[in-house]
């Protein structure tokens, strides 16, 4: 009989366990690392990539959120901000469109294709926040 006892005790600790564990907090969870969920963009700005360069290398946009469209008129390419390490589009070959919002202050924000070769050729620009 001690071993009925004895499992029936593992038993009902083994249940116990389960039952706390699946106790939790009413705080809803919240996702580890940025967010890219942002509210409505008060901007957007377009940038066109070429072979291996950009339409237009200076834009502007009012500080807030900021819709960014990246376009692509041949090539692979990738778009980056210096300062906004969370944020990428990419197009993969002519006609293709990206698109992502991005939250910034005032100040300037240097964008680039970060493909090896494409910066150091001219992929590069600056979005001036106002």
């Amino acid at each position: 009989m001690r071993t009925t006892t004895a499992s029936k005790l593992l038993l009902t600790v083994a249940v116990a366990v389960i039952a706390l564990g699946a106790c939790g907090d009413d705080e809803e969870k919240k996702p580890e690392g940025p967010t890219t969920t942002l509210g409505a963009a008060g901007a957007t700005v377009t940038v066109t990539a070429f072979d291996i360069g950009f339409r237009d290398k200076k834009l502007t946009a009012p500080a807030g959120v900021i819709e960014v469209k990246y376009k692509d008129e041949g090539g692979v390419h990738d778009l980056h901000f210096e300062s906004a390490h969370d944020f990428m589009l990419e197009v993969q070959k002519k006609g293709d469109v990206d698109s992502g919002k991005i939250q910034l202050e005032a100040g300037e924000y240097t964008f680039y294709c970060a493909i090896p070769g494409h910066r150091g050729g001219g992929m590069e620009g600056t979005l001036t926040v106002t």
